[in-house]
């Protein structure tokens, strides 16, 4: 498969909605097989304990601020098998269509599988930290469904409008890693393969 395989279909609708409003949304990136794949690896990891709480703030100041962020993850390092492979297909495509189409500096991807359980939520926050600016993509493909407004992802535009995503499995969201989201208060298990693309070349760098 090329690189940019699932994305061809989507290039022309991405470049339009993201050189506008700096987010795109599509409802069916993935198809029901790809979704397994991914949540079938996921709840193996979470199963065999690999999944740790996520942290905020940046390097040794790193935390665990649970009332703030109350998600698990557990970031994918290897992609040579099918669920790493997927994983790269779709990271690196979105990095390969960054760099041609929209011009964005991208040098490498990142990305780690999230499970918000029953009560988790992520308060409004930016990707793009001041310090450490690497983050240029924020990018999350839906594993799992959630209802009414339990769950969604809010992000709020250049003008400070909310615009709410409800998780639906398949359906990825890119948007521009500065602008501030949330996650509301999940009523259900909710699951995702989250990642970014980043104008760095560190490895060891997560911020």
């Amino acid at each position: 498969m090329s690189k940019i395989a699932l994305w061809e279909p989507h290039i022309e609708s991405f470049v339009h909605s993201y050189s506008r409003d700096f987010f795109w949304i599509c409802p069916n990136f993935i198809d029901d097989q790809q979704v397994q794949t991914l949540l079938q690896k996921a709840q193996t990891f979470e199963e065999d304990g690999e999944f740790k709480l996520g942290e905020i703030g940046k390097g040794n100041l790193k935390q665990e601020v649970p009332e703030i962020r109350s998600d698990k993850i557990r970031w994918i390092e290897e992609f040579s098998s099918p669920y790493g492979l997927l994983a790269k297909n779709i990271f690196d495509g979105l990095l390969t269509v960054a760099r041609n189409e929209l011009y964005l500096p991208g040098k490498r991807f990142e990305c780690h599988f999230a499970k918000y359980d029953k009560g988790s939520q992520y308060k409004l926050h930016t990707d793009r930290h001041l310090n450490k600016p690497g983050r240029l993509l924020t990018c999350v493909v839906y594993l799992s469904e959630c209802t009414g407004s339990s769950g969604n992802l809010v992000l709020f535009d250049s003008e400070i409008n909310p615009i709410f995503i409800r998780p639906f499995p398949g359906k990825l969201v890119v948007f521009d890693s500065a602008l501030e989201h949330k996650v509301t208060v999940s009523a259900e298990d909710r699951w995702s393969l989250t990642g970014w693309v980043r104008d760095d070349l560190h490895s060891g760098i997560r911020l």
